[in-house]
């Protein structure tokens, strides 16, 4: 992967909203894996996440 190569990158990280599961399942059927589900407010909107990494 060339983003492995160019930083020197071992994991990459994303977030993707909980209620969204074709994105999840999308993700995890490329090799990404569900780690931590977190909550936050922004801008007075509450959002519920999952956050998935996948080894480069």
């Amino acid at each position: 992967m060339e983003f492995k190569k160019i930083d020197r990158a071992d994991k990459l990280y994303i977030s993707v909203s909980l209620h969204n599961t074709v994105a999840r399942k999308m993700y995890s059927d490329i090799g990404f894996v569900e780690i931590k589900e977190i909550e936050y407010e922004f801008l007075g909107k509450h959002f519920k996440e999952m956050q998935m990494v996948k080894e480069l």
